[in-house]
């Protein structure tokens, strides 16, 4: 599989809501939008094909990704190198 690029962009939507878009063009519109869910203990879902199909869990990325985001205190946007911001 080949490597996804673009840049991220993570957006709370209330409670344990967010949604991450994925966008290969600056200015465009979103290629990928991911409704995310996490929860306080930790846990959580998305509707990505990773976490449905393949039932990563928590180990998916885009959970993963929402999880460090409040981990940064959500300052963060524009998430191009996701190896590295999930280190």
């Amino acid at each position: 599989m080949a490597k996804s690029e673009g840049e991220y962009f993570i957006r709370h939507l209330g409670d344990n809501d967010y949604t991450v878009s994925k966008f290969l063009d600056v200015g465009a519109q979103p290629d990928k939008v991911y409704h995310v869910t996490v929860r306080p203990d930790g846990t959580g879902k998305c509707d990505c094909p990773s976490y449905e199909y393949r039932r990563v869990g928590v180990a998916d990325k885009h959970i993963r990704m929402v999880k460090r985001w409040n981990e940064t205190g959500r300052k963060i946007q524009g998430i191009t190198d996701v190896k590295a911001f999930l280190a």
